[in-house]
C-alpha cells in the first residue's frame, strides 16, 4: 500500500515571513489580478503591498511573482560565478555548469542571497525538520512563476 504525501500547510505566520524574505518583488492580488510590490510583512498574516497607494492584504489574498531557478538568466548565472571567482568565466561550459550548480542546490549563503535579491524562487528553510524545508515559495503555493 502506498501513501500519498499531503500537501504542506504553512501558517500565516510563516507564509508573511516568506513574503519578508522577497521585499519589493512583484505580487498579485488573487482576487482582481492587479500587481503591486510587496513593501511590508507584519506577523501574523498581513502583507504590504504598493499599488498607487499602500495596501494590507491577507497573505491568503496575493502570491509572489517569483522566477524558477531553472529560469536563470546566463547574466545571473554569470553573477554567481563572481562571488567565488575574479575575472570572466572561459566559455558556454562554465555558465552551463554555475546553472546545473544552482539547479541542484549547491548554493552557498552568499549565491543564496544573491538569487533572492534578484527574485529567484530559491529554497526555504524554516526550522529543524520541517516539512517545507527545501521547498520553494512556488512549490509551496505562495507564489508562481513570473512570466515577462
Amino acid at each position: 500500500m502506498t501513501t500519498q504525501q499531503q500537501p504542506v500547510q504553512l501558517t500565516n505566520e510563516e507564509k508573511a515571513k516568506v513574503f519578508a524574505m522577497y521585499m519589493g518583488a512583484e505580487v498579485s492580488n488573487i482576487y482582481n489580478n492587479k500587481n503591486g510590490t510587496v513593501s511590508g510583512a507584519y506577523l501574523p498574516c498581513t502583507v504590504g503591498v504598493k499599488y498607487n497607494t499602500l495596501w494590507y492584504l491577507d497573505v491568503s489574498e496575493c502570491q509572489l511573482l517569483l522566477t524558477p531557478l531553472s529560469a536563470i538568466t546566463d547574466e545571473d548565472a554569470v553573477e554567481v560565478w563572481h562571488l567565488d571567482n575574479s575575472g570572466e568565466p572561459d566559455d558556454t561550459y562554465t555558465v552551463e555548469f554555475v546553472k546545473h550548480w544552482i539547479e541542484n542546490d549547491l548554493l552557498s549563503w552568499d549565491h543564496y542571497e544573491y538569487l533572492k535579491s534578484k527574485f529567484y524562487a530559491v529554497p526555504i528553510f524554516f526550522a529543524p525538520y520541517h516539512p517545507a524545508n527545501g521547498k520553494t515559495a512556488i512549490e509551496l503555493g505562495i507564489a508562481r512563476e513570473k512570466t515577462n
